[in-house]
């Protein structure tokens, strides 16, 4: 008797344990609210100028001197370094000498004898054409004795000084574009059908977190990159010049065309001007100073946030949004079920007592899907869990980042 009575006891326990939980989750709900919820790839790399020229001198010779250092800002033409001249010019009199001196050997084999040797005036024509040849390099050379900037740019290496004996293969400065910048990373065979030419794109340097930066897919690799049985493709995405030119805040969009070229040109109003004045010392020389002097105290960001700028090498993790609605009612993974190819959510109404609706539904980032009907803002829905869940929350922004190395993928849900 007293073991029935036990056994009893523990199964009204126990059913009223069951009891509860059931309702815990039968009192789980959330409201059904707008929001903006979008798909994002997410890979880390670094950053690399767009544009770089590695610049060597045309010939071989002794430097005469060296116009600039690094950190100087140059101007597209603006002479960088040259070589001594004296043995260029030496070297194209000796070769304006051989031209004369074989255009008179042809005159002698033409007008030299009664029956000129065809053979001999061929050679002689053949001489003289590699004599003006000559003297067009030696031309070219002394033309070419001083290197000067391809474009306008800041100096990053300077590898020669005055005095040394170069080749025609000695890079002696290294010039880089210092507001356009670009970065490699890895998508996965999964992700990489969803991108394109022109796929909008953030860049957020690790250094500084609070910064973001407009961008786009310029360009997506035709062959894959396997790494222990992972296949990914490198893409590369390329920043906006007038965003990088300083790091103090986040730019609402970029100056990109539609056209899948990507044209980068620097805002026409904009506080930013380009660091080209003429001169501020007696060589000359400009150095960078990253921004323009502020023009009044009153701007929001701090002097020393006017003055960072993006640098070669920095860490970046590059967001590649690939599917995004806006204003679209949003409701948690966790209160829809699927069966037959439907979508389903429990609904309360206004008894309180949950009624299963079918809904149409859109994109999904893992966390809360977009509902495209059959529910309404402001209705409330059953969490079909028995977790515990943060009750009724305003959801006005969800993004999910997904690692391009692998990991759980969003789910799009047909419309």
């Amino acid at each position: 008797m007293i073991t029935g009575l036990l056994l009893a006891a523990v199964c009204l326990a126990a059913s009223g344990c069951f009891a509860n939980s059931g309702s815990t989750a039968a009192n789980q709900t959330t409201t059904v609210e707008k929001g903006n919820i979008s798909i994002n790839i997410t890979a880390s790399g670094n950053l690399v100028t767009s544009k770089e020229a590695n610049l060597a001198f045309y010939s071989s010779g002794t430097v005469k001197e060296v116009l600039v250092e690094v950190g100087d800002m140059v101007k597209e033409g603006q002479a960088l370094a040259s070589l001594e001249i004296e043995p260029l010019q030496s070297n194209l009199e000796q070769m304006q000498i051989n031209v004369k001196q074989a255009e008179m050997n042809l005159e002698n084999a033409i007008a030299g004898s009664s029956a000129p040797d065809p053979l001999n005036i061929e050679i002689k024509e053949l001489q003289l054409k590699n004599a003006k040849s000559n003297l067009d390099e030696a031309q070219r050379k002394l033309d070419r004795a001083t290197i000067t900037a391809s474009f306008a740019g800041l100096i990053t290496a300077v590898n020669v000084v005055a005095g040394d004996q170069v080749t025609n293969s000695t890079v002696a400065v290294r010039l880089i574009d210092p507001y356009n910048f670009k970065t490699d990373v890895l998508v996965n065979e999964m992700e990489i059908f969803r991108l394109k030419i022109g796929t909008p794109a953030t860049v957020k340097v690790v250094a500084l977190s609070s910064n973001s930066y407009p961008a786009r897919v310029s360009l997506i690799s035709e062959t894959a990159t396997v790494q222990s049985n992972v296949v990914n493709y490198k893409v590369t995405v390329e920043m906006s010049a007038g965003d990088t030119m300083t790091a103090n805040q986040t730019r609402a969009a970029a100056p990109f065309p539609i056209s899948d070229n990507i044209t980068r040109r620097f805002p026409a109003s904009d506080n930013m001007s380009r660091p080209f004045p003429s001169s501020d010392n007696a060589s000359g020389r400009t150095r960078f100073a990253g921004r323009s002097a502020m023009q009044s105290s009153g701007q929001a960001a701090s002097a020393a946030q006017q003055n960072v700028r993006l640098k070669e090498g920095l860490t970046v993790t590059v967001s590649i949004t690939v599917d995004e609605s806006t204003n679209v009612l949003l409701v948690p993974n966790r209160a829809i079920t699927s069966r037959g190819g439907k979508y389903y959510a429990q609904v309360l109404t206004a008894a309180g007592v949950p009624e299963e609706r079918v809904i149409q539904v859109g994109i999904t980032d893992g966390e809360n899907t977009e509902v495209v009907s059959g529910l309404s803002e402001g209705e409330k829905v059953a969490i079909l869990s028995t977790a515990t869940t943060t009750g009724t929350t305003t959801r006005t922004s969800t993004t999910q980042q997904r690692s391009s190395m692998g990991g759980m993928p969003g789910v799009f849900i047909p419309r």
